[in-house]
Order: structure tokens, then sequence, then C-alpha cells
């Protein structure tokens, strides 16, 4: 009996006609099954991710290649594709995701080099190419204007309205404020008298966890010891402070830095210069260069090629802050500014792990892109102008890119390349047990992650019941023997890594079928870790 399509079912295929026979009826059932498993499947499971890639021993995601030189490379072929998902918004009611397969290998994904002895973030934007970054990309519910800052200082002469391009809010106090008399760039800078002038910006309470820069330029006017030109400190005035002071007839530089918040513990010393002079721009660059684990402060006389002046070998965070300065610090015994300030920049990369050349035109907030995934509108966006008014964003321009992994370089070569889980999920063992040492894994999420576990699996059969591959989280193991049983398993997580560290007490266990109390044999124990993004 031939098929006779329903116009009231709207499965039908479009265009369906009579089946002859009952293999036309079963290929047209086929099609419809097949095209609802294909809108099944685009809706479910993490959008913003790698799906699938060339996998090392491990089963880790291994598509990005240190290539040739300072150019990484891809592998990937028609069996092992590189497939990517674009998360792209949403329209008409539905979750629009770009999907795109490489099936050929690539030994030059950029056509140009990486920044040397740097970490770079790289991307694919859909359908174009690849790119790469010093900024790592931001994810989260809000745009963070902290993680950045711009100060250019242009303005009508006496204003005290302090603009930042990302959108920060700062406050003139004493008699701060915008002068046309002189300036770097533009035509105008930031004036202050050193009595009691500064600016304030308090949204800001940490430098991030990874390389960070704060540069700019400063022409004094007059000093009698020492003078504060910016600071990112803490009430005490602990964090980092750059100082022009006047010692014994002579100028210089100095830098503090605090991981303690209540000490210069990593830096505190005065710069290589001296005998600098007042009425002359120098330009600054106060660099944590994370990868090679180092504080400097690079310098440039009017617009010269720079000078390393301070150097300092440390791996040592900054300790969190409560605000950044202009002028003045809250530590004891540091005076006032006198002079101009122009083209401050604050940012979560080290733009140049060397000395360079000073640009001859102002920064702009697009010298270096900052990406930002809103994962409420699963879209990227990419910002592409300055903001307009304290507390409000830049622009915010919606782009179709996706982060793929990082990658460090030296003076001459990748040297390593880390690529993001495919599908936002990574899980590691490790044979060791926790201790008053840190047990960590590189989780290769991009970003710190919503969920993570860390579990003991067991690796021999034990007396208290337990077989191979039993599982039990590390937080519900306990530390004595007696009715009350204190915690003492922490786990904690960045944008890197996921660790567990127990206390020096001795951890114990319940016995699998009795929950009797009973101690344990480390050597039947692996610690597993998992970490995830979902989204």
């Amino acid at each position: 009996m031939p098929y006779v399509p329903n116009p009231n079912d709207p499965t039908e295929p479009l265009g369906s006609r009579p089946a002859g026979t009952a293999a036309e009826e079963f290929r047209a059932l086929k099609a419809v099954v097949l095209a609802l498993a294909v809108v099944a499947a685009g809706g479910g499971g993490p959008r913003q991710v790698v799906q699938s890639a060339v996998l090392d021993a491990n089963g880790y995601n291994n598509a990005i290649t240190t290539g040739s030189g300072l150019r990484p490379g891809l592998t990937a072929s028609s069996t092992d594709p590189y497939h990517l998902s674009f998360a792209n918004g949403f329209s008409a009611g539905k979750a629009v995701n770009n999907e795109e397969s490489i099936v050929a290998n690539n030994s030059d994904i950029l056509g140009a080099d990486l920044p040397t002895s740097n970490t770079s973030f790289l991307y694919r934007n859909y359908g174009v190419g690849y790119e790469s970054g010093l900024i790592p990309p931001q994810y989260g519910y809000a745009f963070d204007r902290t993680q950045s800052a711009l100060l250019n200082f242009e303005g009508a002469d006496g204003t005290t309205a302090m603009l930042d391009d990302f959108g920060n809010a700062w406050t003139a106090s004493g008699n701060a404020q915008i002068d046309t008399a002189q300036f770097k760039f533009g035509a105008s800078s930031l004036l202050l008298d050193g009595t009691g002038d500064y600016t304030e910006s308090t949204n800001f309470t940490t430098l991030g966890d990874g390389s960070w820069e704060i540069s700019g330029w400063h022409r004094a006017n007059a000093t009698s010891g020492l003078h504060v030109i910016f600071a990112a400190e803490n009430a005490t005035g602990f964090g980092v402070v750059l100082y022009f002071n006047h010692n014994a007839a002579n100028r210089v530089h100095g830098l503090l830095v605090s991981s303690n918040g209540t000490s210069n513990d990593i830096v505190s010393t005065s710069g290589a210069a001296t005998g600098l002079s007042l009425n002359t721009w120098y330009g600054y660059r106060v660099v944590f260069d994370a990868l090679a684990g180092t504080y400097r402060l690079y310098l440039s006389v009017n617009g010269a090629a720079e000078s390393q002046d301070i150097t300092a070998s440390s791996t040592a965070r900054v300790c969190a802050i409560t605000k950044m300065r202009l002028g003045r610090s809250a530590q004891a015994g540091t005076t006032d500014y006198n002079g101009w300030i122009d083209a401050f920049r604050f940012i979560r990369a080290a733009t140049a792990t060397a000395t360079q050349t000073p640009s001859a035109s102002a920064p702009t907030i697009t010298n270096h892109k900052v990406n930002f995934f809103s994962i409420p509108k699963m879209q990227m966006f990419e910002v592409s102008a300055a903001s307009v008014a304290a507390n409000t964003n830049p622009t915010l321009a919606p782009v179709v890119r996706l982060a793929l992994g990082e990658a460090d370089t030296s003076g001459a070569a990748v040297t390593a390349v880390r690529n993001y889980a495919i599908r936002g999920e990574f899980e590691a063992r490790d044979t060791g047990v926790p201790s008053t040492t840190r047990i960590s894994k590189n989780h290769l999420i991009g970003m710190k992650p919503r969920f993570q576990r860390v579990a003991a699996v067991c690796v021999s059969p034990t007396p208290d019941g337990y077989t191979v591959g039993d599982e039990i989280p590390w937080e519900q193991w306990h530390n004595n023997a007696s009715a009350v049983h204190a915690t003492v398993i922490q786990i904690s997580v960045d944008r890197s890594s996921i660790g567990i560290i127990a206390t020096a007490s001795t951890l114990r266990l319940f016995n699998k079928n009795t929950g009797a109390d009973s101690g344990f044999t480390a050597s039947q124990w692996n610690t597993k870790f998992n970490a995830s993004r979902g989204w």
C-alpha cells in the first residue's frame, strides 16, 4: 500500500511523496529520525569547546603543537578531526552554535611569530583563521572592568574628571586636575602639586594570578625626599609602590613589592639609573613575568630605548589590595608627588619581557585584545572602544571566537603548548595521597572550573572492605578515632590548577561494610582529580 503523507504531522519531511515500496517508506522514516537526532545533539552539552581532537597517550587534547620556531602548528586529519563548537548566543528561541571541522595538518597556524619569552593565548575565529593575544580571556556573568585600567588624562584644562577607558571610577583629591601646560601624548596630562593631590580608584582588589604590567609616564617638577608615582596597595600601603626619590643630591626610581601585605618582602630597592633630572618625561613599566618568575622595572628617558632599572626573582604573587592611587601611598614615610603623570595603564599581561623602545603614540584600549565570554549570553565579545563614563563598560563587540589553549615561548621557540580540555572535562590520577605538601594537576580548562572533585581511588584490596576501583571523596575522610572527626582536607582551584592538601593529622576512614573507624595504608590508594566548566 503506498505511503500517504499526513498534512497534520509536523515531523513529515518537506517535499514528501507517496512511497511505492517498504524500502522507500523506511528511508523516509530514517530521514526524519536522523534529522531529529541532529537537532537534539546540537542543543546538549558544552557549547564553547573543542569537541574532538588528536589525543596524546593520556587521552588529552594534543592538536596544537609547538611547531617550528615561534610558530605553533596543528595536527588534524579526516580520521582525527579538530572539531570546534562556537557558541553564538540565541536566536528565534533556540541556541545558535557554529561548528567547524579542520581535517588537515597545518605547520604554521598563525603566519607570524609569537612574542618571545612570554605566554600567549591562542584562538580560532570561526571560518576565518587563528590569532593570539597576551591577555587571558575573561569568562563570567559580567565583564570585569577591574582587570585593566587606562587613563590618558585628556580633557579641558583644570577639570577634575579622570576618565578610565575601561570604565573604572577614579576620584581626584586635593587639587589634582587635568593640565594642558605639559603632556607626553595628546594635549593634556594629570597635574599634582605635592601637597595632598592624588587620584584614586577603590575598584581594584587584586593584580591577578598571572603576569601583569603597570606602565606610564611622569615628569617631576620638584623633589625633596621620596615622591610616590603610583601605588596598588592595601589599607596600610603595601602591594606595589613606585617612587621617585631625591636622596643625597641624587635622583633615582625605587620599587616596593609585598606578598604578605605587611612588609616589602619581594622587592625593596632603588634603581640603577642615577642622576635623573626634573622636568623630564620618564617612561616606566613595572612588570611581573609569571613565566620567568621575575619583577622588573624598565625605564625610558623621554621616549628613548628602555633600560632594565630593577630586577628581582620571585614567583610570589602580590598581596590583596584595596585601591590604586596615582601620586600618593598610604605607606609610612612617603611624600605626595609633585609634577605631571600621563598614559597610565594596568594590564594583566607582560606586554614585553625585555627592554623595548616605547611607542611614540598614546596607548589605546585596542592595543592588546581583551576577550570576554558572557556565560548568560553564551557569546564571546571583544573590547572595541573606550568607555564614555565612569562605572560604564567599554564597547563590547560580539565575535565568533573560541579560546584553544596557551603557548609559552623562549627567545627563539615555542617551548610548551597547553591545549584546553576536550568538551571542558578534565580527569587525572596521581599516585600520591594528601599530605602537608599540596598535590596538584593542571586542569587544562582554561578558566577556574565550575565543578571540581578530588577522590581517593582504591588500587589494592584493603582490610576495610574496599576493592580496586572504589572511590571516596577525600573531603569525607577524618583524622582521629574519637567520636569527633575534624575535617583535615582542603581542595583549592585557580585558573590553571586543582589541588589538595591535608593537615599534619593522621588520615582515617570508615570500614565500607560496618562503618567502624580505621586507619589506612597510603599505598592502597591513589588520588583522582576531576574538573569541568559545564557550559
